[in-house]
């Protein structure tokens, strides 16, 4: 028995596990292709680039000046959070150089001797830094900015062939900043993980535990483990659903559910519609199992006429369940329970006397 439970949490165990490799998998293709694959021929050197190799890429190196900025990008409390320079590269040529708070001061304090330098009141640039990033083709509202800007320098005529409309993005790796590489790494990571624990833990039975501890706790593990082999193979299932008058077994995704019968105390349909911005995406239906311990489990069936077979079958197997759901009996499950035991241990009693009664008159 507990082979062919395991044959069959695994063939769900298999569908999850494929459907996390899978996300992880398309992480990895996402991170790769987005700018992953750059990092696998190493970074270029900024400061040997000639001006006819200034492209997109890869690139590190030392920033030795900062001419001006030409955009800067601000926050709802009107923080600046984005600036844009402009960067000698090659021999004649700029760029831009695009930075988040964490090189602003140090790109502002740059700029500002920069600035000094060629105005002839310092005599060298003491506050060069080293980056590492991806010169990137320039988005049309920064190259726009850039454009006019140094339209304005009274270079327009050749401007095109100076200010060369690509920008060096610190601390990026291709189109995105090296943290995002570092999220979709974890997402892949754990998306493996998952996939082997998926795996692995039906594989030691742990999608079976409800019916091995149910075992472990009878006096005779055994003469337990014979009864719910008897059980198992003497009863057909609705739905992957099998019940007798002592157990309760069902499908629960990869986990097999097992109840002692008894236990039970109210069984229903629940029917939900999801939608999204108001728009309907789906229906989903459960059978809702209300313990007399106050529990309850959720089974989930394909649609209402399965939902509908499973409730028929219940209540034709153990006939003194309460079957349906009503706003009274919800009412009085949470307030009165014992009533509602109480009422189920008389018409338990009932239900025997008929049939001992039949068996009789068989007899």
């Amino acid at each position: 028995m507990l082979k062919d439970l395991k044959k069959l949490s695994l063939k769900k165990t298999i569908t999850q596990a494929i459907f996390w490799l899978a996300i992880g998998s398309i992480a990895l293709c996402f991170a790769w292709f987005s700018g992953l694959h750059y990092l696998t021929k190493g970074p270029v050197n900024l400061n040997e680039m000639a001006d006819e190799n200034i492209k997109e890429g890869y690139v590190q190196g030392q920033i030795y000046a900062i001419m001006d900025y030409y955009e800067y990008t601000t926050n709802e409390d009107d923080d600046t959070i984005e600036k844009q320079y402009f960067i000698p590269v090659g021999e004649k040529s700029y760029i831009g150089l695009v930075a988040n708070r964490e090189y602003m001061s140090a790109c502002d304090k740059l700029m500002k001797e920069s600035q000094d330098y060629l105005e002839g009141t310092r005599e060298q640039i003491d506050s060069i830094f080293h980056v590492t990033g991806t010169i990137l083709p320039m988005n049309s509202e920064s190259f726009k900015f850039y454009q006019d800007y140094y339209t304005e320098l009274g270079v327009a005529e050749n401007g095109e062939e100076i200010f060369l409309p690509y920008y060096l993005k610190i601390d990026y790796v291709g189109k995105f900043h090296k943290d995002f590489y570092y999220v979709l790494g974890i997402v892949a990571g754990l998306s493996l993980v998952i996939a082997i624990w998926l795996v692995v833990t039906n594989a030691m039975g742990r999608n079976q535990e409800m019916v091995t501890d149910y075992c472990k706790k009878a006096a005779d593990y055994e003469h337990a483990m014979r009864l719910l082999e008897e059980f198992y193979y003497g009863t057909t299932p609705v739905w992957g659903i099998r019940v007798s008058p002592k157990f309760f077994m069902a499908p629960k995704g990869r986990i097999v559910l097992l109840l002692e019968t008894g236990e039970i105390l109210w069984a229903y349909q629940s029917t939900t519609t999801h939608r999204t911005n108001g728009i309907k995406t789906g229906t989903t239906y459960d059978i809702i199992l209300r313990l007399k311990n106050g529990l309850q489990y959720k089974i989930p069936v394909k649609n209402d006429a399965a939902a509908q077979e499973v409730l028929q079958y219940i209540a034709g197997a153990v006939p003194y369940i309460v079957i349906g759901y009503d706003d009274q009996i919800e009412q009085l499950y949470y307030e009165n329970r014992q009533e509602m035991i109480n009422e189920q241990e008389r018409r338990k009693q009932e239900y025997s006397v008929v049939t001992y009664d039949s068996a009789n008159m068989m007899g």
